[in-house]
């Protein structure tokens, strides 16, 4: 079995087979190391738990059987001998916004008291599919206030990868000039008759001792510059169009409505004419999810290892989200989700 060089050492394909609370706690994603015949058999790691990266600014979540990676700054996460404790899984393929990890907050599952709520409210009872769902919904809404501060900005990640190509480019120009520099068949403009200027004598003493084949100076970086080029544009764009007004509870809401769908939920939206007077279960369901969530959350927030004023920023930035009734119907029914 050969080296396997860069990147490739560190990433491995994997299935994520569900969420596990009771064993490893909170946050943390089983995953199932795919066979690899480049590996001759020798793949002996074969699942582990570990935090997944969740994207912020979208609705996607991780689901069993989909395709993921896995990251470890210590090595191989194929070897069994590979320190995981800083490792963590990534979506295939991967999407570049701003992102955090499931295991830093995490929000407790649903009690017996507030299922019994929640089934009392919908009048009817509810999936573990369901469940898993919204407590997700809830999760993500809430790591996403309680991390705004950490998470990186389309502008801070704008800014990385113009610096990465700033320094492609001035790579570019010192291996030029490098090559100016040591190559005998660039003559020095400034040489004049009768003397060896410094430029050919150092060029002499190179030709002197190295050998010739060595002076082919290569240096290979549209790999690295073509996507951070193609990133950059997008996220320019992304910048341009601006940021949608409560974009973090319309991803909650857009999580939660289509876990709901796909359990046979039709949401009814009241008009305004009758927003408190004719409020259907399933609209009922979402505000007393939305009630829990928020005492989760900061139960959760005040358990996490934030700081003492970001714990206190988080809770307050969470309580408002007891949206009201009619602010839910706008949300709803007038403004888009998507």
């Amino acid at each position: 079995m050969g080296p396997i060089s860069g990147a490739e050492m560190y990433v491995s394909i994997c299935r994520y087979s569900g969420r596990s609370r009771s064993r490893v706690g909170p946050g943390r994603c089983r995953v199932h190391v795919a066979d690899n015949e480049e590996w001759g058999g020798l793949m002996k790691r074969r699942s582990s738990e570990l935090p997944a990266v969740i994207p912020a600014m979208t609705e996607w979540t991780v689901k069993p059987g989909d395709a993921l990676r896995v990251f470890s700054p210590k090595g191989d996460p194929r070897d069994p001998k590979t320190d995981l404790s800083q490792a963590y899984i990534v979506p295939d393929p991967f999407t570049l916004q701003p992102s955090y990890l499931s295991d830093f907050i995490a929000t407790p599952p649903f009690s017996v008291t507030e299922r019994t709520k929640l089934v009392s409210v919908l009048g009817k009872e509810i999936s573990d599919t369901l469940y898993e769902q919204a407590d997700r919904a809830i999760n993500e809404l809430v790591c996403t206030i309680a991390l705004d501060n950490r998470l990186a900005t389309w502008k801070s990640i704008e800014s990385q990868l113009q610096l990465i190509l700033d320094t492609c480019a001035t790579i570019r120009k010192s291996a030029q000039d490098l090559i100016s520099l040591t190559s005998p068949n660039i003559i020095d403009a400034s040489v004049t008759r009768g003397a060896l200027s410094a430029d050919q004598l150092v060029k002499k003493m190179l030709l002197d001792q190295v050998d010739p084949q060595e002076y082919a100076l290569k240096v290979h970086l549209k790999g690295i510059t073509g996507p951070c080029t193609k990133a950059l544009a997008d996220i320019k764009n992304k910048i341009k169009k601006g940021r949608k007004p409560d974009t973090t509870f319309r991803l909650f809401l857009l999580r939660l409505i289509n876990a709901m769908n796909a359990e046979g939920l039709e949401i009814k939206v009241p008009s305004n004419e009758n927003v408190f007077d004719n409020v259907h279960p399933t609209f009922s369901f979402i505000i007393a999810l939305l009630d829990i969530g928020v005492e989760k959350g900061k139960a959760a927030i005040e358990a996490s290892a934030l700081e003492a004023k970001e714990k206190q920023k988080a809770i307050k930035a969470l309580s408002q989200y007891r949206k009201s009734t009619r602010s839910i119907v706008h949300y709803l029914r007038d403004s888009p989700l998507k």
